[in-house]
């Protein structure tokens, strides 16, 4: 069984959110279960996130991540057929 909990609370800091999170799973799979807290800011196009994290017993050593996304325009040409816009 994996198990994952998310949450975010906007309107703290302008256009970001604090973000948390906690997972991992039980039974033959194993994994400890870890969580992360960070800010994320989001734009128009692109959102970027900040997190630090820990397995919850403190014994995995902490882990510090950076990630992006970048949204792009609907590539028309890809569609098939006649495709609305």
């Amino acid at each position: 069984m994996t198990h994952s909990s998310r949450v975010a609370v906007y309107r703290v800091i302008p256009q970001s959110a604090i973000v948390g999170e906690e997972f991992g799973t039980t039974g033959a799979a194993y994994a400890e279960p870890k969580f992360r807290i960070g800010v994320r800011w989001e734009g128009p196009r692109v959102i970027v996130s900040a997190t630090c994290g820990d397995s919850c017993d403190g014994g995995g050593g902490p882990r510090f991540e950076l990630g992006e996304m970048f949204f792009t325009s609907r590539l028309k040409w890809l569609c098939l057929g006649r495709g609305r816009t």
